[in-house]
């Protein structure tokens, strides 16, 4: 998410942040696309609106939300269009409209439905046509649901977590032995340390003034000079001092 200040600008038109605006999360272009310097960025919304690349623009934010969530069985789809599709989540009672005119997500919740949660006027007047189809579609809260189940939902739930706990897992085992062999130079280090023999290559001797700073079990320890106050392992010194 665009992080925002005083001091912050509009992307498009450079000027400081005034009324209504929008700013996108993460980014929908690689950093070579001449659009990629307003993403994750605030934009007036009115600028937004009258902006020659909004198209473009929106096409990108709409097609990466749209990938983002079609995998997700947090999420329940309830409506997929051309020009915007809307998902659903159940256990907390929110709705998500997504139109391709403008990239940027409408909430709704069963207490504010028909009506949105903070939308803009300049944004409204952009997605009109599919706030439009969304309400006559679904006239009322309980017509969200008419082709969710519950159950094959929290089956489907169960899996994913399951999932990416096998996931988290795997990668724990494999971060443990990346790691195993730093460990074992560091405590033959605090050896060598305990005999006042811990060679320190920015000092360039080996003394007694060096502290160890366990890390483990998820990071790299690493001993700090007290002489000269930089840092090493059994690689050496960091990477951004050679």
């Amino acid at each position: 998410m665009a992080l925002i200040h005083e001091d912050s600008k509009c992307a498009v038109c450079g000027h400081r942040l005034q009324g209504d605006y929008l700013a996108t999360s993460g980014c929908a272009f690689d950093s070579d696309h001449r659009l990629w310097a307003y993403c994750d960025a605030p934009i007036h919304w009115k600028c937004f609106r009258q902006w020659s690349d909004r198209a473009e623009f929106a096409n990108g934010y709409f097609e990466q939300q749209f990938n983002g969530w079609r995998g997700n069985p947090v999420w329940h789809r309830i409506q997929v269009d051309p020009s915007w599709f809307a998902v659903l989540h159940p256990r907390s009672q929110q709705l998500f409209l997504i139109a391709r005119a403008s990239g940027v997500s409408v909430a709704f919740s069963s207490q504010s439905w028909p009506d949105a949660i903070d939308l803009e006027p300049l944004h409204a007047s952009l997605i009109g046509a599919e706030l439009e189809q969304l309400r006559s579609t679904f006239p009322d809260w309980n017509s969200l649901y008419r082709d969710f189940d519950s159950a094959t939902y929290e089956e489907g739930l169960v899996a994913y977590e399951l999932r990416l706990q096998e996931e988290k897992e795997a990668q724990q085992r494999a971060l443990q032995a990346e790691l195993a062999p730093h460990r074992e130079q560091c405590a033959q280090m605090v050896l060598q340390l305990q005999a006042g023999q811990l060679w320190c290559p920015t000092c360039q001797q080996a003394h007694g003034q060096i502290r160890f700073y366990d890390r483990s079990p998820d990071r790299k320890s690493i001993f700090i000079c007290q002489i000269c106050a930089f840092s090493f392992g059994p690689e050496g010194m960091p990477e951004w001092r050679k």
